[in-house]
């Protein structure tokens, strides 16, 4: 069984420690790794791909909108979720303009985050273990 990776992107050391306990607590097994320069955000990407990625949209220099730019031109289907406190419709906009599968607005929607990185967290797990079953 393959271990889930999620990226988090936030330019705030305690909303990254913050999201980082959320996430292990809620979903098992899942391993975050927390950015807090788009830059290195890109790097870590291209480097090794993570399953999903959680963006903040207003980041100092490189910002979530190109962290997801970057990540769409290599992955067509990879989810990347914003979870930030912007919410006017220009950034949701520019969210989805940018490649995102979905625009959430913190705090008020992190039960939903949660929930669907666990899917993503499950599907992921539910074709390792297919794929496991047809080698063996």
């Amino acid at each position: 069984m393959m271990i889930p990776r999620a990226m988090y992107l936030d330019d705030d050391a305690d909303s990254c420690e913050v999201m980082q306990i959320l996430l292990v607590s809620s979903i098992p097994g899942l391993v975050v790794e927390s950015m807090m320069c788009g830059s290195e955000a890109i790097n870590k990407a291209n480097e090794r791909p993570f399953d999903v990625y959680i963006l903040d949209a207003k980041i100092p220099g490189v910002d979530g909108f190109d962290v997801c730019r970057s990540i769409r031109e290599r992955d067509k289907h990879v989810p990347i979720y914003f979870y930030t406190g912007l919410g006017s419709n220009a950034d949701r906009e520019l969210a989805v303009e940018s490649g995102c599968t979905a625009f959430l607005i913190k705090p008020n929607d992190m039960d939903d985050l949660i929930k669907r990185v666990t899917d993503v967290v499950l599907q992921a797990n539910d074709q390792s273990s297919e794929f496991s079953a047809f080698m063996s």
